[in-house]
């Protein structure tokens, strides 16, 4: 059940107070009910008994910051936070499932069971893991398929194809039917937005696949790797330095300095950090330039926006034009394709808030 600084506990509500049973006679629950004991308070939702106690929708946001809070805030609990490509909608898990929370309504619904989410990125597929095997499900409708026994799993933009990381394989398998093509030993490391490349790895170096043929491309040397959503490039980390990989030629080159990195989908630009800043790249010509210190960052799938964090604030950045702006307290926990909406942590609490546009220092 959602937690807040009111506990909802197995308990009647009666007159604004709880009490145990056997202390006070049962009093129907409903909606209407606690929307006028719980004044102040935006919205009540019931779920069906056999998934869920009864949901209180959390009090509206205030202000973080230059960000404007939406009208609704996410389960203080939620974790793996994530927007759908329209941002009208988040998944999260908490507590051992999955949920979808319409940001215009306000409500969360019980999606499935589960430890882990993965978002397809531009469609309404999730994969939802257990810890030890993976399905996917389809937010509008519900239904799921079986994807496989594994220890990880990705699945492609498009929500068609899904990368399957089993014992010491990996394989791609058709989220339509429940396919399953056998792609090679060692590990997974990603799946381009159309399903048709893979990145996978032995810890040591990585190989780009063709997921229709099983035709596999060495691209380099290193120890973590990151692929564009678009499959025709990807960032290979080697010793604390970024190298950019052409997947259709093999050709590698030095991009930047640094321990993690984020691509925008079309692999023009990455956000780099060492741990205690960040720098924009133009992946193209391979300039770069500082932006801030921080030790956290995302990047938004269409490469405009930067958060960055410093573990007491975030501040939103224009990645052309390097303006920026205090965005609001806490920590960036999302940030939306567009860049348009973030979800901040900030004492106890999620707030989605509008990330202003365009961006100017304040």
């Amino acid at each position: 059940m959602v937690r807040s600084s009111l506990k909802v506990m197995p308990a009647f509500l009666v007159a604004g107070v709880l009490s145990v049973s056997g202390q006070a006679a049962p009093t129907p629950l409903t909606p209407e009910r606690l929307a006028r004991l719980l004044s102040g308070w935006q919205a009540v939702g019931v779920l069906p008994a056999s998934i869920e106690p009864v949901q209180i929708a959390l009090p509206a946001g205030r202000p973080t910051g230059s960000g404007s809070a939406l009208s609704t805030r996410i389960d203080p609990n939620a974790q793996q936070v994530q927007f759908t490509a329209d941002a009208q909608q988040a998944v999260y898990v908490r507590d051992g499932s999955v949920y979808v929370y319409e940001l215009k309504t306000g409500f969360s619904r019980h999606l499935a069971w589960g430890r882990t989410a993965r978002l397809a990125s531009g469609g309404g597929a999730v994969l939802v893991g257990d810890g030890n095997s993976f399905r996917a499900h389809d937010i509008g409708s519900g239904r799921s398929i079986f994807i496989g026994w594994g220890k990880d799993a990705w699945i492609s933009g498009d929500g068609r194809k899904a990368l399957l990381q089993e014992e010491s394989s990996v394989s791609v398998v058709d989220v339509a039917d429940g396919r399953r093509r056998h792609l090679g030993w060692g590990m997974g490391a990603g799946i381009s937005f159309d399903g048709k490349i893979a990145l996978t790895g032995d810890g040591r170096s990585f190989s780009a696949v063709e997921t229709d043929t099983g035709r596999s491309r060495f691209i380099g040397w290193g120890t973590s790797a990151v692929l564009a959503a678009d499959g025709a490039m990807a960032l290979i980390e080697r010793s604390g330095a970024f190298d950019s990989v052409d997947l259709a030629t093999g050709r590698s080159r030095h991009l930047a300095w640094g321990k993690t990195a984020a691509l925008s989908r079309d692999g023009k630009t990455a956000l780099v950090g060492d741990g205690r800043s960040f720098s924009v790249v133009d992946v193209g010509p391979g300039s770069s330039w500082f932006l801030t210190w921080g030790t956290s960052g995302l990047l938004s799938e269409d490469g405009t926006t930067a958060l960055v964090g410093d573990g007491r604030s975030v501040r939103a950045f224009d990645t052309a034009t390097r303006r920026d702006r205090f965005l609001g307290w806490g920590d960036a926990v999302a940030l939306s394709a567009d860049g348009s909406k973030a979800v901040l942590r900030s004492n106890g609490w999620l707030d989605v808030v509008e990330v202003p546009k365009p961006l100017a220092a304040k």
